[in-house]
């Protein structure tokens, strides 16, 4: 069963949009719900949506899960899930996280334009990654689900703290007694894994086969040549002495590798490091 979904939307919503939305056969909808609102700006739009529920229940209904797609295909509605594209809403109080999550919120950004006090943003000169808050956060919304994708499809260059950010992912996520996998990941990734040795480590479900830049051709082609590879100087992406030899395959008696153990400058008594 294929599902029509619009993936990230803002607009003045009204009772013609919903009409709109049914026409197109949308299945499901990502309401982008605040950008930059803090909590209480939060609820009150969520009161606004419960109206629009009310007045439009043969349109739409508000979505939790994957089901509620399904039953919005099979009732002929629209299924409409809340999510902002800021951390605004949480303040600087974690246990704000569970209660926009109790309000419908599925998804969040923890990353925007600019700098948050979760992470950095897109448009700051210096990236400075994920902050202390940021972490606790991660790990604040680690504790309510049960699996953790990582969905990589968009994300054509990888550096070194990117790398540590999956690796310290999965790790806490180990320690939580969570599954944590790596979807759809884009060539240009996957190669940057792969030199790092790092394919068995990760979970990865699935790879596109593509690359995550959109191509200059309107017409599509056919992809022969493999992507350059963009490292940072603080990760050895080749453990080979010999900079002039090709990564060797591994072999199929190979030992098991072992994990890469991380640590982090920002955090006290946790020092971030790769290790082979």
């Amino acid at each position: 069963m294929k599902y029509r979904i619009d993936n990230l939307q803002y607009c003045n919503w009204s009772r013609n949009i919903f009409q709109i939305n049914r026409e197109a056969n949308l299945d499901a909808v990502h309401v982008t719900l605040v950008y930059h609102e803090d909590y209480d700006e939060f609820v009150q739009r969520t009161k606004e949506w419960k109206k629009f529920f009310n007045e439009n229940s043969d349109l739409i209904f508000l979505g939790r899960n994957f089901k509620d797609i399904e039953k919005a295909n099979l009732e002929k509605k629209t299924a409409i899930f809340f999510g902002f594209q800021n951390c605004s809403p949480i303040e600087d109080d974690i246990t704000l996280i569970e209660k926009v999550h109790e309000h419908g919120c599925k998804f969040m950004q923890l990353t925007y334009n600019n700098q948050s006090l979760l992470a950095t943003g897109c448009y700051e000169k210096n990236d400075s990654g994920v902050t202390n808050f940021g972490r606790d956060a991660i790990k604040e919304i680690v504790d309510q689900v049960k699996t953790i994708e990582i969905q990589m499809s968009a994300v054509n260059y990888i550096d070194s703290s990117g790398i540590a950010s999956l690796i310290e992912g999965m790790q806490i996520s180990k320690e939580k007694s969570k599954e944590f996998f790596l979807t759809e990941v884009s060539n240009e990734v996957m190669k940057v894994i792969e030199l790092a040795h790092l394919d068995k480590f990760f979970k990865i479900k699935s790879t596109t086969s593509q690359n995550a830049s959109p191509e200059v051709n309107s017409q599509p082609s056919e992809v022969n040549s493999e992507p350059e590879i963009e490292a940072s100087e603080n990760i050895d992406l080749n453990p080979s002495d010999n900079t002039d030899q090709k990564t060797e395959e591994p072999s199929t008696n190979q030992t098991e590798e072992k994990e890469p153990s991380i640590k982090r400058d920002d955090d006290e008594g946790d020092k971030i490091k790769f290790k082979r």
